[in-house]
């Protein structure tokens, strides 16, 4: 068995066998309390917490767990929804293509069966490409929104750095090398360089359990390198509060700042972070979005 994926690591999908990958990415359990279900498409989804609606939807690779650190300080404001995307966490994984905008219908049917019908919304990375999508598609449901560590095209250099873990991925490579490779791409360097933190990473990716099988990394990957809302950025009329981070490689300052740019009206702030805002600095992450929302 190759090292870095789970005890029992092939799963049947359609008559193919596929390997799990585990990203490096904090998570994998919520807090007591949590409610859970899925939606008639299947779609996971966690609540908890009171106070406003705000929907939390996470980034490329990862399922709402990753969020585990923002929403134990978030409950104390707000009632919180998070959704495990299409292909990920207890979401299906399904051996199929789609696209954003197909995880944005899925976000948007989730608040319809849940009889949401206005919320804040805060997407990172990836999530913050589908909450574009949700925020233009349906506009009376999302009455803010906040963009956090987010772009309107993935960058070619981080595309690039996504297509070689999955090749490591598809060819069995140890934890160890995924995590080599991709960690300095999500984290920034200081928070890299603490004692023990690169085993943190693999024990925390080791232990996930509901790893993303490749067939899904590939689907979300060719959602993601497909996606593009550069000219309908200027659509979104919503209150907007873009957050990048100054050492994030992958929804680098450039990216950032354009994306800010083309939304009428856009806040645009910086924490001094790496693409895993919502990891590195959980506290301050919260503490911006709450301003933002509440005031406080």
């Amino acid at each position: 068995m190759p090292r870095g994926f789970r005890g029992s690591f092939v799963r049947q999908t359609n008559h193919k066998e596929e390997f799990d990958c585990h990203l490096p990415i904090y998570g994998g359990g919520m807090a007591a309390g949590v409610e859970h279900g899925w939606s008639s498409r299947g779609i996971h989804w966690q609540r908890r917490g009171s106070g406003p609606n705000l929907t939390l939807v996470i980034g490329f690779g990862q399922d709402s767990s990753a969020w585990q650190f923002v929403a134990d300080e978030l409950a104390h404001d707000f009632s919180l929804l998070l959704i495990d995307n299409r292909g990920a966490g207890r979401s299906p994984n399904l051996d199929e293509s789609f696209m954003l905008e197909d995880l944005a219908s899925d976000l948007i049917h989730v608040h319809s069966e849940l009889n949401v019908s206005e919320t804040a919304i805060v997407g990172q990375s990836m999530g913050g490409a589908i909450s574009q999508l949700v925020a233009l598609e349906e506009p009376t449901l999302v009455s803010h929104l906040v963009l956090l560590n987010s772009f309107a095209v993935l960058p070619t250099a981080p595309r690039l750095a996504f297509e070689a873990v999955y090749g490591l991925l598809k060819h069995g490579a140890s934890l160890e090398d995924v995590i080599g490779n991709l960690s300095p791409w999500i984290y920034a360097g200081d928070f890299l360089a603490a004692p023990g933190r690169i085993d943190e990473l693999i024990s925390a990716a080791a232990n996930n359990p509901y790893p993303q099988p490749i067939h899904s990394y590939r689907a979300q990957l060719d959602a993601l390198t497909a996606f593009n809302s550069a000219d309908l950025l200027p659509g979104i009329g919503q209150p907007t509060l873009v957050i990048g981070g100054s050492q994030d490689l992958v929804a680098g300052p450039a990216a950032t700042d354009s994306l800010a740019l083309r939304i009428r009206g856009a806040t645009l702030t910086y924490l001094d972070t790496g693409h895993a805002s919502h990891v590195e600095a959980p506290g301050e992450v919260a503490d911006v979005i709450r301003g933002f929302l509440i005031g406080r």
